[in-house]
């Protein structure tokens, strides 16, 4: 019993230091079964082995938002406010997790906009705060080739050691600006790579425009300084008929190691030997998508519709991507189609469905990728 009276006062502790800090506990739950079929044909000789068909049937977390749990409060100084926000990943469908690696902010805010400091989204893409590819489709990165992430590039999804600050709205217009010291633990950067961007936003009775700029710059390595900088353009406008949202997007990207389209379509193998000749130039420790010339250019149509009590969203995009070091490449061409449908059965809890279609080729290689989803996205 004395146990008991223990726990149960250290509990009303913890509780009442909470609600005097103003801390909220929030997650999500987002648990679905994904079908993929990718279809490979075109390789020779040796390589011939890599045609054929996978196909594969599996339980995924956190296909249409990532499964997470979450802690954020603030403390209001009257003038401004001072708060925190700590946020992990959670695996639904093994319960592993890593202990707030996706946000880790201190922040003030107050009628001089919003700074923040520590682990954050990039503000050019589509988690934590970085809103640009939620402009370019209604469904963001969501639902992986049924959303942005089938043709945009977005593997600067985070970054640490990070400096943002965001302006207070201005006749509809806001600006953000963000710069690492050390960029992100994707694998794709070094962790003393420097990353900065930009963006502008303008939205007012239901007209919403965007743009946006990102750059890494590699470090201790002099002569990829100014040759090998990876950096994405991007922007997008979408209206809100009152019947239906329009969406257009666009982006442009050097350097990138990672193709549009190549994720889905089989032909990451196809990319490695494109950028075979890049790999032997520069020295092996410089990240992939630092070795690489290419360029590419993405564009996207969507729309959101109400159906049926929920919503519709199609899409559809083109994307080509081109080696500049090596000429005697084919460009890189695709597309995708796709589909996805959300139904609200509450605030709280949502049902989604999504199927996708991506091709792209290059020389005689081409890829098909077939995929379809559905799910339960629960939020407390």
């Amino acid at each position: 019993m004395k146990k008991t009276l223990i726990a149960v006062a250290a509990l009303s502790a913890m509780a009442a230091s909470a609600m005097a800090a103003n801390v909220t506990a929030y997650g999500t739950a987002d648990l679905g079964l994904w079908f993929q079929n990718t279809k490979t044909s075109g390789y020779t000789g040796t390589d011939a082995k890599k045609n054929g068909t996978v196909r594969k049937t599996t339980m995924e977390s956190g296909l249409n938002s990532a499964s997470k749990f979450g802690l954020k409060g603030e403390e209001d100084l009257g003038s401004f406010k001072v708060g925190f926000n700590y946020e992990g990943a959670i695996n639904a469908d093994t319960g592993s997790s890593k202990l707030f690696e996706r946000l880790a902010v201190l922040k003030v805010t107050g009628a001089f906009g919003a700074l923040q400091v520590g682990r954050m989204g990039a503000i050019t893409g589509g988690t934590n705060g970085g809103v640009m590819t939620a402009g370019m489709a209604g469904t963001g990165t969501s639902f992986k080739a049924g959303g942005a992430e089938a043709l945009m590039i977005t593997e600067t999804s985070r970054i640490n050691n990070g400096i943002q600050y965001k302006t207070p709205s201005f006749a509809g217009f806001t600006a953000a600006v963000q710069y690492s010291l050390g960029t992100t633990d994707n694998g794709n950067l070094h962790n003393s790579d420097t990353f900065g961007a930009v963006t502008l936003q303008y939205s007012n009775s239901g007209l919403n425009i965007g743009v946006g700029f990102d750059q890494t710059k590699p470090a201790n390595r002099k002569s990829l300084r100014n040759t090998h900088q990876p950096r994405t353009i991007l922007g997008y406008v979408n209206y809100d008929f009152g019947v239906a949202t329009a969406y257009l997007g666009y982006q442009y990207n050097e350097h990138k190691f990672v193709a549009p389209g190549s994720t889905y379509t089989g032909l990451g193998t196809k990319l490695a030997e494109v950028n075979a000749k890049a790999a032997t130039d520069y020295a092996p420790e410089v990240p992939a998508q630092e070795r690489t010339d290419y360029t590419s250019n993405v564009v996207t149509v969507a729309a959101k519709i109400p159906v049926a009590g929920g919503n519709l969203f199609p899409q559809v995009g083109y994307f080509k991507a081109e080696d500049k070091a090596n000429a005697a490449m084919d460009d890189i061409k695709g597309f995708n189609v796709a589909a996805t449908y959300t139904y609200a059965l509450s605030k709280r809890t949502t049902l989604w469905g999504s199927a996708a279609y991506v091709q792209a080729k290059q020389d005689n290689v081409k890829g098909k990728y077939t995929s379809a989803m559905a799910g339960m996205t629960h939020q407390f």
